[in-house]
């Protein structure tokens, strides 16, 4: 039985992965209680005995004689290569590992039972790949001492980057470090890297290293205690895939299909060959258009040639010439000339003017003939398709990319066809004769976009519209392109085509890449795999410092077509400069063919992103580069979940992810990242804490509190367990808030006194202040002021034992306003000069306008208008940080205190622009509270417009402030709905489905409301 790269039981009838699984079960664990095996296999399931007698009947009638029932035991009588391995690595047979090894355990295997059958599997594969670690290793070693370099070098890298191996322990970490060094290999510096971390110098030189492998060298202890290695790989990136489908004819009599989109590219070669230039190559990957583009520009140049009754052009099709040294004797051929030798090529071409050369990325090394020929032929220019750069002095390139994606306007208004759509269409109706484009629009946009505009791509999806609508073939290619943080490969054999007069070379997007691939050496194709860990567009920068990949390795890459780059260069800054792209089903062909390469570098991946978000790079200007690298963090916090001693790392991330999600506005997409990092961690892993709080955290900014009430909940009680205090305080304090949001007045009071214990009894003073400060808040919106008043001046004491006074200047202002409220006015008026007078001595002055306008709020009840309005003016000018809701909130003041004075015009023009400032936040917090001013005023000079947006927001927008809602419910019905008789409402600020929801219809002399704000939506 073959389990190692898959599973495979010879001569079986059938080969169903669930019974060979638990036959290779029994093959490695011994005979097995039956008991034992139906938990492991089915485990909890209410039929577990009858399904595992369904199994064993299976494997009876697929492979007789495999398994023996004696008993209640159940006994497998087959052998299996795992075993095998095994056993040679116990005779330390270092050959015989390494030719029974095809791959990792099970690998690909869809797994009956649940975590336990997973994590023997798992333990399965470690142990297996750690003895062939090992057996490359001793292997490795002696073809070095026997100075056997080019299989030292071999088998040292396939040791460093074996998939599915466990961390090796000090001693081997340091023989791979040592035998890199010594075949010289990329890799060795990484591999010194690591064990310095423990402690371990290793020599640099490769004859040192040579000599330390010799047994009995002495090496270096560690100075500290020996500990796991992590293990650093070089990763990969991804280059975009432009494929073609030139037509399978070089000659240009018979009509040629139109040239969509590419009349500029036709404009700019005609003008560079006709300007002096002898040497052009159309550069791109295999289908995206460059023999069509050759063929238009043979065409011109025959038209024109015709007119002056010459032939002034030749074009020759390499496709079928393999052997560079066959390039001449087909030119030969073609011209007649009386040999291959380059003097008589040179004399039959002398007629032509214009050499097209088709396919020439097969024959490259014929690139000296093409010298040759321009030298020996000083009027001749030549005009080159190829997948890659001939490397000649003379060469200008023209890289070749899809077709444009833009959709340009129309007179109307209304978009058009992009040259890519144009091209699905022409393709799909020719497909289907009935196929109606205008009803698939977006769908068909979508498929061009998703295969990035490469015509042979376009063609090949576009000839599914038999069977599929287009938005149907979309969601089959985008399947596995990169969405959020997760990536699955997309269905490359969906874009394939049968049709018998295709040229079988671009018969799918397999095969064309194919061709590609097989082009590049061993090392290139490593490289390439390596960099296909990117998941989005990548700086040279991220490429050396994860994959090793240097400047000169990704300009050959792309100069092979495999990777794109922006306008600005590999060194650019501009937009688009300065990152590398792949085409997703590119990095999707590479990820099947170099899968031990991009898995190897994962880890170093993952580091690299953690360590820049951590650093703090993505800041300020660079949030685009966020966004540009989002795919990228998702698959590196993803990764740190499996790596316990990356877990710190997690826990930092997890605690920024609101931040990021602040900075790009995609609460969803950074939240659903944290789901996915939980489904990774194991259930009692020590991050899990941190990453639930955070989204819990986004829950919230998306107005999903019982969500985050419940990610709150779990998180508060692993942060207990993991005794991190700090963070559980943190935790409990967020759940505290939801309460009190949701009007849970004793519920958030219970967590908040919790909280002000455990601060009592560490000492944590600011935490104490902090939350004391907050018990007040809570008992003001419960109605308890007596108790708010105690729980204000407790945070204003302990602010006070702070080591600089401590930021107890928002309790001063908390407690004048409920002493206002109390009536207590001339003490409300002391406590806060205290506080403004505090805020002065700490240089707090982003809390000194604010403190001004309780000021003037106090003073306004005091019936003092005059001085009331001086401090709001003062309080505006100093608002140096302009937030757009402190500011309303001050002109909402400035407004009553207008009022009061008898200036109901200014009054009226400040809360205009109070509504105006919620309007444009989209903010209902910044209009819900200007409503009772707005009442009161009732705003004479505000345009119906207005009213009706505040009704608007009013209603889309429910407040949890209970004393609040009462006031809205009273002042809708009194005050705001007399103000909306109109005859017509703007649709663009109150919408046709509010209308409807509201009972408005049109043309009404009055509008008949029924309110209902305690739920998220309103209803009338």
């Amino acid at each position: 039985m073959h389990t190692l790269g898959g599973l495979h039981l010879e001569s079986a009838a059938r080969q169903q992965s669930a019974p060979l699984v638990l036959l290779t079960y029994l093959a490695l664990e011994g005979p097995q209680e039956r008991r034992s095996v139906q938990e492991l296999f089915f485990p909890g399931h209410a039929d577990g005995a009858g399904r595992l007698r369904m199994m064993v009947h299976r494997l009876r009638h697929a492979a007789p004689g495999a398994l023996d029932t004696p008993g209640t035991r159940l006994v497998s009588t087959l052998e299996c290569d795992a075993g095998r391995l095994m056993r040679a690595a116990e005779r330390q047979d270092a050959a015989e590992v390494l030719a029974l090894y095809q791959g990792k355990f099970l690998d690909g295997v869809r797994l009956p039972g649940d975590a336990e059958l997973e994590e023997w599997v798992f333990s399965m594969r470690e142990r297996l790949a750690a003895r062939v670690r090992t057996s490359l290793l001793a292997l490795g070693c002696a073809a070095a001492l026997r100075h056997e370099a080019g299989q030292a070098l071999s088998h040292a890298e396939r040791a460093y980057m074996l998939p599915g191996a466990p961390e090796p322990d000090r001693d081997e970490a340091c023989r791979l470090a040592l035998l890199l060094t010594a075949t010289g290999s990329a890799f060795a510096a990484d591999a010194r890297a690591e064990t310095r971390r423990l402690g371990v110098t290793l020599p640099e030189q490769a004859a040192d290293a040579l000599a330390a492998l010799q047994p009995g060298a002495a090496r270096q202890e560690p100075a500290g205690p020996p500990g796991g290695l992590e293990r650093r790989r070089p990763a990969g990136d991804t280059a975009p895939v432009t494929t073609d489908r030139p037509d399978a004819r070089t000659d240009a009599d018979g009509p040629l299909p139109p040239l969509l989109g590419r009349e500029d590219a036709l404009a700019h070669l005609d003008a560079s060959l006709n300007a002096g230039t002898r040497l052009v190559t159309i550069l791109g990957q295999g289908g995206v258009g460059k023999t069509l583009l050759a063929r238009h520009v043979l065409q011109r140049a025959l038209q024109r040639g015709a007119d002056r009754d010459v032939t002034p052009a030749l074009m020759v099709d390499l496709s079928d010439t393999h052997d560079p040294a066959a390039v001449m004797a087909a030119l030969a051929g073609r011209v007649h000339a009386r040999s291959a030798a380059l003097q008589d090529v040179a004399q039959a071409l002398a007629p032509y003017d214009l050499l097209i050369l088709d396919n020439f990325e097969q024959v490259l090394p014929a690139a000296n003939d093409v010298s040759q020929l321009l030298h020996a032929l000083p009027h001749l220019r030549v005009l080159v398709t190829s997948r890659e750069r001939l490397h000649l002095a003379q060469e200008a390139v023209l890289p070749l990319d899809g077709l444009s994606l833009d959709r340009p306007v129309a007179e109307d208004g209304e978009p058009g066809w992009s040259d890519a759509a144009r091209l699905f269409v022409r393709r799909a109706t020719r497909a289907s004769l009935n196929f109606t484009p205008d009803e698939h629009r977006h769908g068909i946009e979508s498929v061009c976009a998703l295969v990035r505009g490469v015509p042979l791509l376009i063609e090949l999806a576009s000839a599914w519209v038999r069977t599929l609508k287009p938005a149907e073939i979309a969601a089959q290619l985008d399947s596995g392109i990169l969405r959020g943080a997760d990536l699955t490969q997309p269905d490359l054999d969906l874009l394939e085509t049968r049709d018998r007069d295709v040229l079988p070379r671009h018969a799918s997007a397999r095969m064309v890449l194919e061709a590609s691939w097989q082009r590049l050496a061993p090392q290139e194709q490593e490289r390439l795999g390596r960099l296909a860990v990117f998941l989005a567009d990548f700086t040279p920068r991220a490429a050396r410092q994860v994959t090793g990949a240097t400047l000169s390795d990704l300009a050959a890459l792309t100069d092979k077509s495999w990777l794109s780059v922006g306008t600005a260069g590999l060194g650019g800054t501009g937009p688009g400069g300065g990152r590398l792209r792949w085409h997703p089903l590119a990095r999707a062909f590479v990820r099947e063919q170099a899968q031990a390469a991009w898995q190897g570098v994962l880890h170093r991946h993952a580091l690299h992103f953690a360590q820049s978000l951590n650093a703090g790079r993505f800041q300020g200007g660079q949030v685009a580069d966020l966004l540009d690298e989002w795919p990228d963090i998702g698959q590196a916090a993803r990764t740190l979940a499996h790596h316990p001693h990356d877990w710190p790392l997690l826990t930092t991330l997890a605690r920024e992810a609101p931040r990021w999600a602040d900075q790009v506005g995609n609460y969803a997409s950074v939240a659903g990242l944290m789901g996915r990092v939980l489904q990774d961690l194991p259930p009692d892993a020590a991050p899990r804490g941190h990453v639930l709080r955070s989204r819990a955290a986004l829950r919230i900014r998306m107005h999903q509190l019982p969500q985050a009430r419940e990610d709150f909940r779990a998180a508060a009680d692993l942060l207990l367990q993991s005794g991190d205090t700090q963070e559980l305080m943190q935790g409990m304090d967020a759940l505290a808030v939801l309460h009190h949001q949701a009007g849970e007045y004793e519920q958030a009071e219970a967590i908040w006194l919790d909280i002000n214990r455990q601060s009592e009894a560490l000492q944590l003073l600011s935490r104490q202040a902090y939350t004391l400060n907050y018990l007040g808040v809570n008992a003001v919106q419960a109605g308890r002021l007596q108790d708010a008043e105690t729980w204000m001046r407790a945070a204003i004491r302990a602010g006070q034992r702070l080591p600089l006074g401590g930021n107890h200047v928002q309790a001063h202002a908390s407690l004048g306003r409920i002493l206002t409220r109390l009536g207590r006015r001339a003490e409300a008026h002391v406590a806060l000069t205290d506080g403004l007078k505090l805020a002065q001595d700490l240089q707090a002055t982003a809390m000194i306008p604010g403190l001004l306008n309780h000021m003037a709020l106090n003073l306004l009840d005091l019936q003092r208008p005059a001085e009331a309005v001086r401090l709001c003016l003062d309080a505006l000018a100093l608002d140096l940080q302009g937030q757009p809701g402190s500011r309303a909130e001050m002109l909402d003041t400035l407004a009553q205190c207008l009022y009061q004075q008898g200036d109901e015009q200014r009054a009226a023009e400040e809360l205009a622009t109070c509504v105006q400032i919620g309007t444009q936040l989209h903010d209902p917090a910044v209009l819900l509270h200007r409503l009772h001013t707005y009442t009161v005023i009732r705003a004479p000079h505000m345009t119906p417009e207005d009213h009706a947006a505040l009704l608007h927001w009013l209603l889309g927008r429910a407040t949890t402030d209970s004393a609040l809602r009462e006031l809205v419910l009273g002042t809708l019905q009194e005050d705001v709905q007399p103000a909306l008789c109109l005859p017509q409402l703007d649709p663009d600020i109150f919408p046709p489905d509010a209308q409807r929801q509201c009972g408005y219809v049109p043309g009404s002399p009055t509008l008949q409301v029924h309110y209902d704000l305690s739920g998220p939506t309103y209803s009338g």
